[in-house]
């Protein structure tokens, strides 16, 4: 009987559209990577070294999420004679930076690992010691995704309850490469390449146990994916990427 029951659930699971399997699909928990968050600007000559670390080195690698965000204070900057408003910079970003306080002070390219340490955004070393550092770190939160009928992913994280204070889930969207030409300030002349640019980047929910997110299917050409952080810009717990298929690849 047992055997004839199963039979026909298989039957039926064959017989469903795609969509209703999709919504019958398992959440599939996600692998936590360390978050990288370089801070730069395409009208800072310095920053341009910066950028091409990370689209050589930590681009490709499954245990990071390397980002670009742009700050906004290079805009108004004047070089001989011209400047230079980058079309991916915001002032969201350049506060998010300030936010941080490190010691260091703020300064561009700067490269933020993990919520928790800074280095200037070419030194390969620092940076390789900072993600070992907070890969020695328990995740002390997960995050599973499950593919939307409509398109997207339902994210669910849990965690957030232990002694070392409260969790934020943010949503971040990023452009995966983009090119420029730049006309004036101090990069004036040049083409520059940026990769996984951060287009959006919103407060999601706070995470106390369980808190579930709706994850839209990004543009073409981006990437999502999901953030837990301490309260009050802390340290990072992990950042968890969507599926290719969230993002339309």
């Amino acid at each position: 009987m047992a055997s004839v029951k199963l039979a026909r659930m298989g039957i039926l699971r064959f017989l469903l559209p795609v969509p209703a399997l999709l919504l019958l699909a398992p959440l599939a928990a996600a692998e936590p990577k360390v978050l990288l968050e370089l801070f730069t600007s395409q009208g800072c000559y310095s920053c341009p070294p910066a950028e091409d670390l990370l689209a050589e080195r930590y681009l490709g690698r499954d245990d990071v999420l390397a980002l670009e965000l742009h700050v906004d204070y290079w805009d108004d900057l004047v070089y001989w004679g011209s400047s230079w408003e980058d079309p991916w910079s915001s002032p969201a970003y350049s506060r998010r930076q300030r936010a941080y306080a490190f010691r260091s002070g703020v300064f561009t390219p700067q490269m933020v690992v993990q919520g928790a340490s800074s280095a200037s955004g070419t030194s390969r070393r620092r940076i390789d010691a900072a993600i070992a550092d907070a890969q020695a770190v328990p995740v002390a939160a997960t995050v599973s995704m499950r593919p939307r009928a409509g398109g997207g992913w339902t994210a669910e994280a849990r965690g957030g309850l232990d002694a070392a204070g409260p969790v934020e889930a943010l949503r971040v969207v990023y452009l995966k490469e983009t090119e420029t030409a730049i006309a004036g300030g101090e990069n004036k002349g040049k083409i520059l390449r940026n990769h996984n640019v951060v287009t959006v980047l919103e407060r999601a929910g706070a995470l106390a146990g369980v808190l579930s997110l709706e994850l839209p299917p990004p543009p073409p050409g981006h990437g999502c994916a999901v953030i837990l952080q301490r309260a009050g810009q802390g340290p990072v717990l992990g950042a968890w990427t969507c599926p290719p298929a969230a993002a339309g690849d």
